[in-house]
């Protein structure tokens, strides 16, 4: 599972409020599918609904809502890292810009972050129960908030490898997903006798980043 956003721990708060969009810029390396959103928050009374907000970036702010997710109550005292989950199968990018964040439906909660003069994070009065609405305005504050997305890379990020049995001893082949192996070539055969590549689909066919 690939991430990308800001995991590490924040060393500060910011307050929240009620129907607030609160966002920042994050990049992936790679691409994949979407599957959860995570943030550190501190709730301060009651229970807080969230739900996971995806936008793409309209120059240098927040443009179309990408993706929603399912909504999580989160009550108790002190600080929590929460995981949003998305149900739907929304495609990831490498390389392009996102805005990640959440909107709830009370303003008792803090979120955690650093202040970082190089960063905007974006707020602004959106619609709990409706976030395919957005704010019609951002304001921009010099900070990053403790907000990351967690996505299932492609296949094509991913190398294979594959055990090969000779005289009972195990050697790892490494191919790049782009190899295309022909049978004939490489000789190996489902039975696996001596010298021949043994794949059991399995046990042994495996993923590695």
């Amino acid at each position: 599972m690939a991430t990308f956003g800001k995991i590490t721990n924040g060393i500060g708060d910011i307050a929240g409020g009620n129907n607030l969009v609160s966002v920042c810029l994050g990049i992936p390396i790679t691409s994949g599918f979407l599957q959860s959103l995570s943030f550190r928050v501190t709730i301060t009374s009651g229970t807080v609904n969230f739900k996971g907000l995806i936008y793409d970036d309209n120059g240098g702010e927040p443009g179309t809502i990408q993706a929603i997710s399912n909504p999580v109550a989160i009550s108790g005292a002190g600080g929590q890292t929460v995981i949003i989950i998305f149900s739907s199968a929304y495609r990831i990018l490498a390389e392009k810009k996102y805005w990640i964040g959440v909107v709830a439906d009370v303003g008792s909660y803090q979120i955690s972050g650093n202040g970082i003069t190089d960063n905007l994070y974006l707020s602004g009065t959106g619609s709990y129960s409706n976030p395919n609405n957005p704010p019609s305005s951002w304001t921009k504050i010099a900070w990053i908030s403790d907000f990351w997305v967690s996505y299932q890379e492609d296949f094509q990020n991913k190398k294979l490898f594959f055990h090969k049995i000779y005289n009972g001893a195990t050697f790892v082949k490494t191919l790049d997903p782009k190899i295309v192996m022909n049978k004939p070539a490489f000789g190996w055969s489902i039975n696996g006798g001596m010298g021949e590549m043994q794949i059991d689909l399995a046990l042994t066919l495996k993923e590695f980043g």
